[in-house]
């Protein structure tokens, strides 16, 4: 941490997180020495700030003479979720403090990756949203599903699940899709059966369900714009950049005001062995 808003958005982030989740909060620092005193003077500011912010979570300082993204994928075997704070230099890396953007692929948990500009914190007033693809099973799809309703039900938070088929002709009384029970065709069907087993898990959970008659960015980001966090699941192993396809990874990365979960395909196998919800 440097001491800018973003980075302080996101440790605030983490601790709404770890108080909602029941979690330890582990605070990571990188440093090439691991006898630095300025670098464990930083960790427990950090820490500090943490405890300020809400003293009942425990909060537990990690330092590493690594590379900072070696160190979060490191954490990430034994964490239920990484949170990233904003990076300090390039446009395009506004999601990551990590050198590198391999974290998100490379990690064995879901990574939030909070943006730059302060916005609403774990609790907040807003839903949950999130992307569901269009096939009937996947295991990022199901990972990304199953953190999403944890997550909503742990916050008391709505979920919104959108589906994106362009191609499917709309309701021409709606804007930008068909919710649950406005006699949607196909789409509506397989968005209900994809989600049944979730909302059968997660009865507290408030679930809209929304067809987007357009493409799956313009939709998720409509919806970020007052939601909590995004979620989105992804195959991608090159790094942030590559996580999500073409556009959609492009927009999100740019464009999205809120924070953004993304579940890769090591994080997916972790959740279906049991490591994390």
């Amino acid at each position: 941490m440097d001491g800018t808003p973003g980075d302080r958005y996101a440790l605030s982030w983490a601790v709404r997180a770890a108080r909602a989740h029941g979690l330890v909060l582990r605070v990571v620092h990188a440093t090439p020495r691991l006898l630095d005193q300025a670098a464990l003077d930083q960790a427990r500011r950090a820490a500090e700030l943490a405890r300020e912010l809400d003293p009942g979570v425990p909060t537990r300082i990690v330092i590493g003479a690594a590379a900072i993204d070696e160190l979060l994928v490191e954490e990430s075997a034994t964490a239920r979720m990484l949170v990233l704070g904003p990076h300090p230099g390039r446009p395009l890396e506004g999601f990551s403090f990590t050198h590198s953007t391999t974290v998100a692929a490379a990690a064995r948990c879901p990574v939030v990756a909070v943006p730059r500009l302060p916005g609403r914190l774990p609790g907040d007033h807003g839903p949950v949203v999130v992307g569901v693809d269009g096939r009937d099973r996947s295991a990022i799809g199901d990972a990304a599903l199953g953190f999403a309703f944890h997550h909503a039900s742990c916050i008391g938070a709505e979920l919104v699940a959108v589906h994106a088929r362009p191609d499917e002709p709309a309701d021409p009384s709606s804007h930008t899709g068909e919710r649950a029970g406005s006699g949607a065709g196909t789409g509506e069907h397989a968005l209900a059966r994809r989600l049944a087993g979730y909302e059968r898990r997660h009865p507290d959970v408030c679930v809209t369900r929304l067809v987007a008659h357009t493409r799956a960015v313009d939709a998720l980001l409509e919806w970020a714009e007052t939601a909590q966090l995004l979620v989105v699941g992804s195959s991608g192993r090159a790094g942030l950049h590559g996580l999500l396809h073409g556009s959609i990874s492009q927009a999100l990365l740019y464009r999205s005001p809120c924070a953004l979960a993304v579940i890769g395909v090591r994080a997916a196998a972790g959740m279906s062995a049991g490591m994390t919800p």
